[in-house]
Parts: C-alpha cells; structure tokens; sequence
C-alpha cells in the first residue's frame, strides 16, 4: 500500500484509497483527530456520491477517552452522510486494552444509532469478508490484503 496520508500524527494516519478511508491509530483519538476523521468523511461523500466505506484499525495505545472525544465520535458515528457501504472497526489489541476498545467503539455504535452498517472485528480477514460485499466490485482478498498492509505499517 502505497497511498498517502491526508492526515497523520504521532498516534493516527488516515489514508483514502479510491472510496475507502484507512483510519489507524497507535494510541487514543484526539478531539482533533475526531474531527478529521469526520471532514474526511464528509469530503469523501462529496466526491463518491455512489457511497464510500470506512476501516478504522486499533494496534495499540491507552484506552482512555475524554468527553470531548466520546462527543465528537458519537456526533461523528451519527452522520447518515458519511460511508455509507459501511464502517468496519479492527482492534487487533491484545487484552483488556483490547476490550476496553472494543466495549466503547460499540457503546458509540449504539448511541449513534447511524443508519451505516458498523461493526467491530478482531482481524483484517472478519473485517474484509464482511465489508467488500458492500463495496460491490472489491474483492475480500484484496481488501484484507489492504488492511493488514496498513496494519503492519501502523505497528512499525
């Protein structure tokens, strides 16, 4: 994977390929970084009217989430306007860490209430066989291949 980032800082890159944003994250999102990742949104559904998807992929950090941050996320979860074919969300942290990830990515889900479909996966192969069909002309292969290049580029 080769694309550049359009966004990046110590703990976050967010790449867009074609349709489909690459948001990864080595330690807990900023307001900041929310709110990035929300204009991201927004620009790719402007320039992909037939729809856009979203993986977001966790490798490590501190789960630790201030006000700010859950706000923005849940605003952001919220936006029927963006990725519409689909957010999937990788954590692929180890552990409580990992739990602790997982428990509050799917507590925003349910407050969000978006009309997307979401859904959070332990590994780029889960992730892929469940969003490429609501990508229509990508192939899983391909598609996990991307995630766990970007995984693995994240982890370095």
């Amino acid at each position: 994977m080769n694309d550049e980032p359009v966004y990046e800082r110590p703990h976050a890159r967010m790449i867009q390929s074609g349709n489909l944003a690459l948001i990864g994250w080595r330690d807990a999102p900023k307001y900041e970084d929310i709110l990035a990742w929300h204009q991201l949104g927004k620009s790719m559904a402007r320039a992909f009217p037939e729809g856009s998807a979203c993986v977001s992929v966790v490798v490590r950090g501190t789960p630790n989430f201030t006000e700010d941050v859950r706000s923005a996320t849940i605003k952001m979860a919220a936006d029927s306007g963006i990725f519409p074919m689909g957010f999937a969300h990788v954590i692929s942290m180890p552990g409580f860490a990992g739990l602790a990830v997982r428990s509050f990515v799917q507590t925003v889900l349910v407050l969000a209430r978006n009309p997307s479909p979401s859904k959070v996966f332990g590994d780029a192969q889960a992730a892929s066989a469940w969003l490429a069909p609501r990508m229509r002309e990508t192939d899983a292969g391909d598609l996990a291949r991307t995630i766990r290049d970007f995984e693995e580029a994240l982890s370095r």
